[in-house]
């Protein structure tokens, strides 16, 4: 089985995924797949970005509206792309998450935190909101594709941000559909999917992390279309380095990706030309250029990774493990109120009197 993994910007829009659901194809023609898809380009710092916020007090609706607009004008976009888009299929599966996700932040206003299960709840749902989208496209195109909940496969040995998965268990689960009874009737596999910050546990985190330490060489992998494949590419190295030093000391090799699609920003005007070789010369790594539509370098590529997983200097002897702790990113407390000044808290402009019984049960504490 193949495994595909797009990330954010493969997700980015319509097109994006248009773009996305094509190369699926292609490969689904050839071999099972497996898709893990990320949340849609920026999700995931707006979905932060309102947890911090919500802490503080502002308002709930500004941010559900914003993340339902956000996807909705996706889903309206791709039915002019693919006219079998089944929208209202769509809205069924995603409405309800724009529900909860309402629920969750007005909780993070009423107790003034976030514990770290609504967090993790939160901070998953872009991927639960953008797979649906691009399971709907390749159902459009007559695919025999499935979404799977990732959270029915992938367990842990202990909390959302800190527990190691348990493999034996994911392992067992995933059966069925490996080799087993669902085999032959699914070609291909959707599963909800480094990301800065994740040194200080948001996307995959810290575990993620932690498992890159067993790892003989790092692949880092940015896009062609980035404005700035330099900048993008010391983000990552920033994050490793913050999470432990040592990772710096493997080798490294930087794939520039989707080199079939033109290069642009976000007002259409083209940008320069990337120049290879300065960009080699200059991060001191091999830099190749692919492309998973055209196979574009990816021969080359793996000629490479295999060459440096066969130098003896790449041999991981000892692995070192940076301590798993998670620092805690401190919070802004809101300003006291006087003892005799009464506080309202307002709801979509309604006064009203906050039930705080119907946040028992899913965080907080009672």
């Amino acid at each position: 089985m193949l495994t595909l993994k797009f990330g954010g910007t493969s997700m980015a829009d319509a097109e994006c995924i248009s773009a996305s659901a094509k190369i699926i194809i292609g490969r689904a023609e050839k071999d099972r797949v497996s898709v893990i898809a990320s949340a849609a380009s920026g999700v995931s710092n707006f979905l932060q970005d309102s947890i911090d916020s919500c802490i503080k007090g502002e308002s709930v609706e500004k941010f559900v509206q914003e993340l339902k607009q956000k996807h909705y004008s996706i889903c309206n976009s791709l039915v002019k792309l693919h006219p079998d888009f089944n929208i209202q299929r769509v809205l069924d599966k995603i409405d309800g998450i724009f529900t909860e996700y309402e629920k969750l932040l007005n909780g993070v206003v009423a107790f003034s935190e976030c514990p770290d299960t609504i967090y993790c709840r939160i901070m998953g749902m872009g991927e639960l909101l953008s797979n649906p989208i691009l399971e709907e496209v390749l159902k459009s195109e007559k695919q025999n594709a499935i979404l799977l909940d990732t959270r029915d496969f992938i367990v842990t040995t202990g909390n959302q941000k800190e527990g190691d998965p348990d493999y034996s268990v994911c392992t067992e689960n995933f059966l069925p559909y490996r080799d087993g009874e669902s085999f032959s009737k699914y070609r291909i596999l959707i599963f909800p999917g480094i990301i800065e910050g994740a040194s200080e546990g948001k996307g995959l985190g810290l575990r993620f992390l932690r498992h890159i330490e067993r790892n003989a060489v790092l692949l880092f992998m940015v896009p062609a279309t980035s404005e700035d494949i330099q900048g993008e590419y010391k983000i990552l190295l920033r994050e490793l380095e913050k999470y432990n030093p040592e990772l710096l000391s493997k080798a490294r090799i930087l794939a520039i990706s989707k080199m079939d699609v033109p290069r642009v920003d976000d007002e259409g005007n083209k940008l320069p030309e990337i120049d290879f070789d300065a960009l080699q010369k200059a991060l001191e790594i091999p830099v190749i250029p692919i492309s998973s539509l055209t196979n574009e370098g990816i021969d080359e590529l793996k000629d490479q990774l295999w060459t440096e997983l066969n130098k003896e200097q790449n041999q991981v002897i000892e692995i070192s493990h940076a301590p798993i702790d998670v620092t805690l990113i401190e919070r802004e407390e809101p300003e006291a109120q006087e003892d005799d000044e009464e506080q309202t808290i307002y709801l979509n402009e309604v006064e009203e009197e906050w039930d705080l019984d119907k946040y028992k049960g899913i965080g907080w504490d009672e």
